[in-house]
């Protein structure tokens, strides 16, 4: 499978997110429909086709609904305005108060994670995102499913999306851990709430916490050291 290039993974983005906000995706009705249809003609590359196209859609805006939950409310309120009622910058500007620049910054800012998300590659300031890890997760689980499926299918790039699949799996279960715990020792409770505060930067979770910089900083280290795999690089996109 080819590598994108940058400029084709923010047009990419950028149509996964306006068609997020069509609503226009296909009623469970549908799409059951296409599933049975697929099932029942594995080998029609008619068929596959719509099935991938369908696969697809699904999965960006899976990745699309985890990267606007987690925005801001003026952030959520210009994703609206922008890619939904299509309104230009000076007139969101004036409406937000929120100079063009910055628009023109959060706009980026937004593309530019949707597009590492879909070639599934867990943006750094994301790594404390059980959302968006999920988000990954279910992404990559979906796309295996599909693929194991295929009799055509391109044995090492499924071994690629296996091993990003069982990291990701490695990562959301230890978020889960934490946030399921009762435990209420200091390691612990700064893990939880990392993962509950995503917002908050260091010194403010420290304070929050109520321990130093340094401890919190020990102990998110410790999580990342068991938990975090770093996204093996390069696109498994078509």
């Amino acid at each position: 499978m080819r590598k994108a290039t940058p400029k084709v993974r923010l047009y990419l983005a950028r149509q996964a997110l306006e068609r997020y906000y069509r609503e226009d995706e296909l009623s469970e009705e549908q799409k059951e429909w296409m599933n049975k249809l697929y099932g029942d003609n594995p080998d029609s590359i008619g068929i596959k086709k719509m099935r991938m196209r369908l696969l697809s859609r699904e999965c960006c805006d899976i990745i699309v609904g985890a990267v606007i939950a987690e925005a801001s409310h003026e952030e959520k309120i210009f994703l609206r305005d922008k890619y939904k009622l299509r309104r230009n910058f000076t007139a969101i500007s004036c409406k937000l108060h929120v100079h063009i620049n910055g628009l023109q910054r959060w706009r980026d800012k937004f593309l530019k994670e949707i597009a590492l998300l879909m070639n599934y590659e867990l943006p750094e300031r994301d790594v404390w995102s059980y959302r968006k890890v999920g988000a990954l997760l279910k992404v990559l689980e979906r796309n295996i499913e599909f693929w194991e499926q295929n009799e055509e299918r391109d044995n090492e790039s499924l071994r690629r999306l296996c091993g990003l699949r069982d990291k990701y799996r490695t990562m959301y279960e230890g978020m889960e851990e934490y946030l399921k715990s009762n435990d209420e020792s200091s390691h612990v409770k700064i893990v939880r709430e990392r993962l509950l505060h995503v917002e908050m930067g260091t010194g403010e979770l420290a304070a929050h916490v109520g321990y130093s910089h340094t401890t919190v900083d020990l102990c998110l280290a410790e999580f990342l050291k068991k938990y975090y795999y770093p996204p093996v690089a390069g696109s498994l996109s078509s």
